[in-house]
């Protein structure tokens, strides 16, 4: 008897686990993360867009963002990235990050 209600409660803790591991999700950066964590890209770009000049007059303001925060294609889980575009001097770099990570993903947009 005593071995069925351990077996039982282990395989209650067990699925506790699992149900929260299916269920957590990491909080998303907010947009002043997004804005700031895209800036320090355009400052420091991915050494395939050194030669891009991207930082050459580079001034955030409010005026000059568009923040948008969209779910990733082709994922099971519901993932998101936030895509930051800045506008200044002609160029309108958008820079894509994990909204989550805020791991650089990729830099595209008239950048010339």
């Amino acid at each position: 008897m005593k071995k069925n209600i351990l077996i039982c409660a282990l395989l209650i803790s067990l699925l506790s686990v699992v149900t929260f591991a299916f269920f957590y999700e990491k909080p998303i950066l907010t947009t002043y993360e997004a804005v700031k964590r895209a800036e320090e890209i355009l400052k420091n770009p991915p050494e395939s867009w050194e030669k891009a000049n991207l930082d050459e007059g580079l001034k955030v303001t409010p005026e000059n963002i568009i923040a948008n925060l969209i779910e990733r294609e082709g994922r099971f889980f519901n993932r998101y990235k936030w895509e930051v575009t800045i506008i200044y001097n002609g160029k309108e770099p958008t820079v894509v990050i994990d909204a989550y990570s805020g791991k650089f993903i990729e830099i595209y947009g008239p950048v010339s």
